[in-house]
């Protein structure tokens, strides 16, 4: 489980915490929008994990009486993260019956070619995990073209890190990831990423055309979808894929291999989508 996109899923499980991350980012015809991101976590998963081992949680669980909540004023504070000119539209909490608590945020862009969506595909603890191993995907760059018939094209890049620093040889397990194959330690990781998912997809304001992308419902079209949960059942095909693909790969290699394992959607790595506006848009 040691290719570049497998890395996601390393970064993932060597950080503790119990993170849904689902970003909408909405593109009108003159390129500006909206990003409608919903960070949800889950608290007593991370209470059942540790009882499991008969440790008890802190720092976020419910017991402590602390909260996971996102204020306005400090995504305000950090919009650069985002890109120029993004502000903020709206927080508004969400609290599911299942134990996932967070909140649902929308901002506003000028530019979706200003964009910078690194936090989109490796979201909080992740992205912290991220630095530290280095390796997958650093972002998605956009940029938009108005054609003279009134259609515009939208292309969406992944970005794809050369740098191996931190990315483990094939065949070497680390000392810090869980051992997969021993059915306690799989349960009881399965149980503290219970519903962990990152999503991010695209959606235009308008008719779509034409487009070369995979995973397309309606208007919106899903870029790329990590569901841990699943993917630790897929432990034995991961490895399988690490046998015949190299720490380098691209997304271009990784993307044939992926069509039988069940949570995980990688696009093509240059995504277009010639649309044509709605009136207004």
């Amino acid at each position: 489980m040691r290719n570049r996109v497998a890395s996601v899923v390393a970064c993932a499980v060597a950080c503790s915490g119990c993170l849904s991350s689902a970003t909408l980012i909405r593109v009108k015809g003159d390129g500006s929008g909206t990003i409608e991101q919903t960070l949800l976590f889950n608290a007593s998963s991370i209470d059942k994990a540790f009882s499991g081992m008969g440790l008890k949680s802190t720092g976020g669980s419910k017991s402590s009486g602390k909260s996971s909540t996102i204020k306005a004023e400090d995504l305000t504070k950090d919009l650069d993260r985002l890109g120029n000119g993004v502000s903020l539209v709206s927080v508004r909490p969400v609290k599911l019956p299942d134990g996932f608590e967070g909140a649902a945020v929308t901002f506003a862009f000028d530019d979706v070619s200003k964009l910078r969506t690194e936090d989109f595909l490796m979201p909080g603890p992740a992205a912290e995990g991220k630095k530290a191993g280095g390796g997958a995907m650093d972002g998605i760059q956009f940029v938009m073209d108005r054609r003279p018939d009134g259609t515009s094209i939208l292309t969406a890049r992944f970005q794809e890190s050369t740098k191996g620093a931190g990315v483990e040889q094939s065949g070497k397990k680390s000392k810090d990831s869980p051992d997969l194959d021993d059915p306690e330690v799989r349960q009881m990781v399965k149980t503290l990423f219970k519903g962990f998912r990152i999503a991010v997809d695209l959606e235009v304001a308008g008719e779509i055309i034409n487009t070369n992308a995979d995973y397309v419902d309606g208007k919106r079209i899903t870029l790329a979808e990590i569901n841990i949960e699943r993917l630790i059942s897929e432990s034995k095909k991961l490895e399988a894929l690490d046998k015949v693909l190299s720490p380098e790969a691209s997304i271009a290699k990784v993307r044939p291999h992926l069509k039988d394992i069940k949570g995980l959607k990688i696009n093509h790595p240059v995504v277009t989508v010639q649309f044509r506006p709605s009136p207004g848009a």
